[in-house]
């Protein structure tokens, strides 16, 4: 019976990340501390990136006869040495000091929400427009930073969605339950411009000699937010369209220091459209259950291999 369990639950997990992997991908399998099995450019650095963290777990690879380069497209072997280094989108020539434009004020909020988005902390999704959440399908949302760019810096984003458990034979469905809980991950860019105040733009970063340029961002985030207010701990954005004529906005925050729900972005979200709470307290919110497990299981599986190469 517990081998029949284990076939049903990797039988849907394959299924749920076949869903969601990207074109000239397909789902893999891979034991905590190995490198994820596929084909690898010269020079690729396998850690941390593509080191499996789990003791079992399902990813995507590249399929076929396909390499992963080092901007973490899946490319020909020889295409391999033209991906390697990620493409920024290119800056506009710098004016001659006599054309100069005159000087923008850098409002107040401008510093403030580069230093948030270069924050190593976990920034999470805490209140969002009643609107926007209700057609949103992710239930938490929450970003981790990469690396720091010239105006801003590269962030994971993750959503947190539950989604229709399939493969399992419907006699199954009272043991494992119809529904899943997933997180999907995505790599967002986002730059801070002071213009007309501070605003943030959102792209998908750029891969160089890439076939098509992905301009659809996922989990129905926009293209540009303006900031209304941003402190070292939280960030409120406005974005269209306006309702009643007021902004719809998102409150995203850490969750390390004071009572975020004492701070100035909360007091400033009663001038937005119906706010509605996403964050709950850790006794009740599944996505902090969800991270919990896998920080244990991933805890556990990394003891009991050092005790088997101590053993060894």
């Amino acid at each position: 019976m517990t081998l029949f369990l284990m076939v049903a639950f990797f039988a849907c997990k394959a299924t749920l990340v076949s869903a969601s992997c990207p074109e000239n991908e397909e789902p893999g399998f891979c034991q905590s501390n190995d490198n994820i099995p596929q084909a690898y450019c010269p020079g690729v650095d396998l850690q941390p990136k593509w080191l499996c963290k789990k003791r079992s777990d399902a990813r995507c690879v590249c399929s076929g006869n396909l390499f992963r380069s080092k901007d973490g497209r899946c490319v020909t072997r020889n295409q391999c040495e033209g991906h390697s280094v990620v493409n920024r989108i290119p800056k506009p020539p710098t004016l001659p000091s006599d054309n100069l434009p005159a000087a923008v004020p850098v409002d107040g909020n401008y510093e403030a929400t580069l230093k948030l988005l270069r924050n190593f902390d976990t920034v999470e999704l805490l209140m969002v427009s009643l609107d926007a959440w209700v057609k949103n399908k992710c239930l938490c949302m929450k970003t981790v930073f990469l690396v720091t760019t010239p105006d801003g810096s590269e962030r994971t984003v993750a959503c947190y969605t539950y989604v229709t458990r399939s493969g399992a034979p419907p006699h199954m469905a009272n043991l494992i339950g119809t529904k899943a809980l997933i997180k999907i991950t995505r790599d967002i860019e986002f730059e801070v411009k002071n213009n007309d105040g501070t605003k943030i733009t959102l792209q998908i970063p750029i891969a160089p000699n890439a076939p098509t340029q992905e301009d659809k961002l996922p989990f129905d985030l926009k293209r540009e937010y303006k900031v209304l207010i941003a402190t070292d701990d939280c960030l409120l954005v406005a974005f269209e369209p306006y309702q009643n004529g007021l902004p719809q906005c998102m409150l995203w925050g850490t969750l390390t220091g004071d009572d975020i729900e004492k701070s100035d972005c909360y007091k400033k979200s009663s001038s937005c459209a119906s706010m509605h709470t996403v964050w709950e307290s850790p006794e009740d919110d599944p996505c902090f259950v969800y991270d919990n497990d896998e920080r244990r299981r991933n805890e556990k599986a990394k003891k009991e291999e050092e005790l088997q190469l101590s053993a060894s």
